[in-house]
């Protein structure tokens, strides 16, 4: 998509920003602008909160991005409690006032988890299978007024490296599941861009 056609701000934003911004200006134009303040201070967090800026995805072969704003807590070397298989979990403490979307990690096929267990807290989670094979896992886990489904892609449908698939507000951590053969490109306390910073790279020997 041309930088210049994306939406920087989450169309879930303007039901709430455009009438936060009429009476603004009604009501600076009726009382004064001191009395729309508050309305102004509103629309700027409002612009803060659903802010949703362009991203250049790498275009490195195998790449796993980052699916959020973040920095990393940990990473993690055991059985994938997913695909029954050792793997590599990738832990991202979500950024509060980071960017709005959730996006793909890698291209391909959305599948279903069919009856995998549930994490506790999980508020979301997805697998993606790459064209050549990999399957990657993305576990959402909200804090105590964590919102549920904020994964809104349905299983079956193709989403690009990047692409944005819902909303991480209300998310406190992200989790990556990988296969453990994955060449790791970051380490802990690293900070990470949704859609743009690599996680890993998918190998195949």
């Amino acid at each position: 998509m041309s930088k210049y056609a994306y939406s920087r701000i989450s169309p879930r934003a303007w039901p709430r920003l455009l009438p936060c911004l009429i009476l603004a200006v009604a009501l600076g134009g009726w009382l004064g602008w001191w009395w729309s303040l508050p309305l102004v201070l509103l629309a700027l967090y409002l612009v803060v909160r659903y802010r949703d800026p362009y991203r250049e995805i790498p275009s490195t072969p195998l790449a796993v991005v980052s699916p959020v704003d973040a920095t990393v807590l940990a990473t993690e070397r055991g059985r994938c409690p997913y695909l029954d298989r050792e793997g590599l979990c990738l832990r991202l403490g979500v950024d509060r006032y980071g960017a709005y979307s959730l996006r793909s990690p890698v291209e391909g096929k959305v599948l279903d988890l069919g009856g995998a267990p549930t994490e506790e807290s999980c508020c979301g989670r997805m697998r993606v299978e790459t064209d050549e094979g990999d399957e990657v896992i993305v576990v959402l886990k909200g804090g105590r007024w964590g919102r549920r489904g904020v994964v809104r892609v349905p299983v079956g449908e193709r989403v690009g490296q990047g692409q944005r698939l819902g909303s991480v507000r209300g998310v406190d951590e992200v989790r990556v599941h990988l296969h453990a053969s994955a060449r790791l490109k970051v380490e802990a306390d690293t900070h990470v861009q949704a859609g743009s910073d690599i996680l890993a790279l998918l190998t195949h020997e």
